[in-house]
């Protein structure tokens, strides 16, 4: 039977890493696990601690009919939120959700694709046509697969422009992992 446990390392191991590793700031990337073992570590080092928001853990709830949980979900992240010099969010929108919970220290981080070097004007008619897309368009994604990524609805070829799918919409997918 294939392992489907979460590998969960204990705090003394992190403890372990992090001091041979000896960090300036730490930067927690999720509210759960690892993360709180990373904000106990910057707390007792008196270390500055970033987090960042990246999933809107109170949206995906409904995916798995816990709807129940959305009030504790939220008291936790935001005193998950309230422990830190810095939160980074991606968007306006998480920004005053944050805000609204009254999360401080709130920034935008600003990333994605750099659409000077990803741009039309550098296609490649040759990539296109050695993956049988030439002329077509192409959507590309890459990121984890799960049930409020809602990815299904892109993943049948489509003949008619609909609200996920545009007509013509070729997608290519390879998935990996465990």
């Amino acid at each position: 039977m294939p392992n489907a446990g979460w590998p969960l390392p204990g705090y003394r191991g992190i403890k372990k890493i992090l001091d041979g590793f000896r960090p300036d700031l730490v930067h927690i990337a999720t509210p759960f696990g690892l993360g709180l073992c990373g904000l106990r570590y910057a707390r007792a080092g008196k270390l500055p601690a970033v987090t960042s928001c990246h999933t809107n853990f109170d949206v995906y709830l409904r995916y798995y009919r816990l709807a129940a949980l959305h009030q504790p979900l939220w008291k936790f992240l935001t005193w998950f939120h309230r422990q830190y010099d810095l939160t980074l969010c991606l968007s306006q929108a998480t920004r005053d959700k944050l805000a609204a919970r009254g999360i401080k220290n709130l920034r935008f981080w600003v990333r994605g694709v750099d659409s000077d070097l990803f741009t039309p004007q550098n296609r490649s008619d040759i990539i296109a046509r050695d993956y049988g897309v030439a002329g077509k368009m192409v959507l590309l994604y890459v990121g984890r697969v799960a049930a409020e990524k809602t990815w299904m609805c892109c993943s049948r070829p489509s003949t008619s422009s609909t609200p996920t799918t545009p007509a013509g919409c070729t997608f290519l997918s390879s998935v990996t992992g465990r």
